[in-house]
């Protein structure tokens, strides 16, 4: 019997979240040093980081640049980023609500990274798990979100964004 409830606690906590597994990426991504601190505003956002731009809010941007983005990146408004991976089904269960939310919420800034395509990026995260999402203030403080959990059904997703807009 407790073999049993041992695998179904095993089953439900890889449901929540996946694990990042070492890659070659991963240690790469351990050799790259850490990048000086990019501060954004109206004025220079679209220099800094021209796919940021104000026409992209209600969008979920990709984020392609493994340098653009870091915990000590100034944002002008609420930025929520989705740290995902494509083998990650939890992540899978997500997207489709955070691409909703992206549509609902026109001064927030939604940005989606695949921890396999950014390494660096997740490193200064310290990214650990998928899926995990960061709420970036414009007053430099963050909130983070490992798993589900705290996600899902969509309305949890929104009660959050309302709180934090």
């Amino acid at each position: 019997m407790k073999k049993y409830l041992f695998i179904a606690a095993v089953a439900a906590l890889s449901l929540a979240s996946c694990g990042k597994s070492e890659s070659k990426a991963v240690e790469a991504a351990e050799a790259v040093d850490p990048q000086p601190e990019v501060v954004l505003d109206d004025d220079t956002a679209d220099e800094v980081l021209p796919q940021w731009s104000a026409e992209k809010y209600g969008k979920v941007e990709e984020l392609t640049d493994d340098n653009a983005l870091r915990p000590d990146t100034k944002v002008s408004g609420l930025t929520i980023v989705d740290f995902n991976a494509t083998w990650c089904v939890p992540c899978k269960q997500f997207a489709p609500v955070f691409h909703e939310a992206a549509g609902k919420y026109e001064g927030v800034h939604f940005v989606s990274a695949d921890i396999d395509k950014l390494p660096a990026t997740a490193q200064a995260f310290q990214i650990e798990a998928v899926p995990t999402v960061i709420f970036i203030k414009a007053d430099g403080t963050t909130m983070r979100f490992v798993g589900t959990e705290d996600l899902l059904p969509a309305a949890a997703f929104d009660k959050l964004i309302n709180d934090n807009f």
